[in-house]
């Protein structure tokens, strides 16, 4: 479902319909960690621009905050009602902004985990997030 790749490129994750995303080396393309705590199927995975945290969104309605370092899970970012589509950090990683089927995107404060913002109004699902650099 989603590929993207680490700002220094030796590193990617991917998000599966299996329920995974995996994180893998770049350069020998192994498999560095699983990470696993979803529910349901990977709708997005993606690094932070520092290439510290990892975030994936799911069907099962939540965002996962993971470190690059260890695989772990930090967070689990909630509130949406139904599947999250597409997730995009700020340039500083500090912001996290969510799109859902829900008709809501929803902006969070990576560092402690806090919803700062509900944009309502849309009748249908918003598909995909995007800060502008």
């Amino acid at each position: 479902m989603s590929l993207s790749f680490n700002s220094d490129g030796d590193k990617l994750v991917t998000g599966s319909f299996d329920k995974t995303a995996r994180v893998w080396d770049g350069q020998t393309g192994k498999c560095l960690y699983i990470l696993n705590e979803h529910e349901g199927e990977i709708s997005t995975a993606l690094f932070e621009f520092t290439g510290e945290f990892i975030a994936t969104a799911s069907i099962d309605r939540t965002v996962k905050i993971w470190s690059v370092e260890d695989g772990q899970c930090i967070d689990t970012l909630v509130g949406h009602t139904d599947e999250v589509l597409d997730i995009c950090f700020n340039s500083t990683g500090t912001r996290l902004v969510t799109a859902s089927a829900d008709g809501t995107a929803r902006l969070y404060n990576v560092g402690n985990g806090l919803c700062l913002a509900v944009l309502k109004g849309h009748e249908g699902e918003i598909s995909k997030a995007l800060f502008n650099p």
